[in-house]
């Protein structure tokens, strides 16, 4: 018996294949040429200068990256220095004292503690008990589900107009999870997940492809 041809690929088949093998490439140049731009922002444009004094701008695009290299270089040192520097009690009561600056502008004091609060539950490794709960709640209806981090009990007003025991539980959007929607559901609607926060932060990153366990496959594996 003959074997049978190899099916024949059309104009569609050939586009969404070769997306699939370019498209994550792209992505990941992308966020390097954001992720340059925004170094050569913060740092790289100043760093040029004393560099290459010599030079004139624009500096061509070899000079232009061995700066931006450096001004990471330097960011990346002065964050560890900051980490190094509130282990200590020195450390710890100027970091005080800037937040309690920070917390007398006008505009500042009330977006820096919102801001505080959810970088330390993203990024601090050692959440409270609480926020180390994900979970997932009937959002935007019953009968669909998001996936969220517990972060604290209800309300008190909200848990007495309902009658029962709330939690307050941080939904994060999907790709940023930096940004999300505060939910206040019923705790016995809450259902826990035995995934972890990173993991529950991968999963709203890739929109629900990165799965806990699951090894996502190249393009024709």
């Amino acid at each position: 018996m003959d074997s049978l041809p190899p099916p024949r690929l059309g104009f569609k088949g050939l586009l969404f294949a070769g997306l699939a093998a370019v498209l994550p490439a792209l992505l990941v140049a992308l966020i390097l040429v954001k992720g340059r731009d925004l170094v050569h922002s913060l740092g790289g444009q100043y760093v040029a200068p004393l560099l290459f004094p010599r030079m004139a701008p624009p500096l061509p695009l070899g000079p232009e990256i061995l700066a931006d290299l450096a001004a990471l270089a330097v960011l990346v040192g002065l964050v560890l220095g900051a980490g190094l520097l509130v282990r200590n009690v020195f450390g710890r009561h100027m970091l005080e004292l800037t937040e309690h600056a920070l917390l007398r502008l006008p505009v500042i004091r009330h977006l820096y503690p919102a801001l505080r609060q959810l970088t330390d539950f993203l990024v601090s490794q050692k959440r409270p008990a609480e926020f180390q709960r994900v979970v997932a709640v009937p959002y935007p209806h019953p009968g669909a589900y998001a996936i969220g981090f517990v972060t604290g009990e209800g309300l008190p007003e909200v848990e007495a107009a309902a009658g029962r025991r709330m939690l307050t539980v941080f939904i994060p959007s999907s790709p940023v999870p930096f940004t999300g929607w505060i939910c206040l559901t019923p705790q016995e609607t809450a259902v826990p997940l035995s995934m972890t926060v990173e993991e529950a932060l991968r999963y709203c990153v890739s929109a629900g492809v990165s799965k806990p366990g699951r090894v996502i496959p190249a393009p024709g594996v």
